[in-house]
């Protein structure tokens, strides 16, 4: 019974299926389950998007200690440089403190160390600056003292020529806190 017998001699088998339902979620319960999954999902996003960015703040800070120490000591002042290191040592334990901030407080603060940093990155040290003006204070001390050149330019232009140049000799012998280095 059940059995059919076909041309080739074969025997086909006929069966019954029933479907049953066994387990599973209702639908809405699935749509929440789905919907809880989505929100889990964004969170996990936002909690690794906001230690990437206080690895970045980390890096940041880590990298401009070691440029201070090197590549930017010319570039400071002393109590620049001091006040800088105070800050990125007060940088770096905040990180450590506040493992658990938004993404846009780690952006904030890497900004505007980063401002700091192009800003330090753009200075001329004051040796390259004194370097300069003691070349171009050696050119006029040069021309001011060339006979030839003395008599092709007027006494009052020879006297301002000499003013300028004792002014820029002071700033260079200064280290370049004098008022005309500014």
């Amino acid at each position: 019974k059940g059995r059919k017998q076909g041309d080739s001699g074969r025997v086909r088998k006929t069966l019954n299926v029933v479907a049953a339902r066994l387990g599973g979620l209702q639908p809405e319960d699935l749509q929440q389950a789905v919907a809880a999954d989505v929100q889990m999902r964004k969170e996990d996003f936002d909690i690794r998007a906001a230690e990437d960015r206080r690895n970045d703040l980390e890096a940041k800070v880590f990298g401009l200690q070691d440029k201070l120490a090197s590549s930017f000591a010319s570039k400071l002042g002393p109590k620049e440089r001091e006040q800088l290191q105070e800050e990125l040592s007060a940088l770096e334990t905040w990180t450590c403190e506040h493992d658990a901030e938004e993404q846009s407080e780690y952006t904030t603060r890497y900004k505007d160390l980063d401002s700091k940093e192009r800003s330090i990155a753009g200075r001329k040290s004051l040796a390259e600056m004194a370097e300069g003006l003691r070349g171009v204070c050696t050119a006029c001390e040069k021309l001011l003292q060339d006979p030839a050149t003395a008599a092709h330019i007027s006494i009052d232009a020879r006297q301002s020529l000499e003013e300028q140049y004792k002014e820029a000799m002071a700033c260079v012998e200064a280290g370049g806190g004098h008022g005309m280095c500014g």
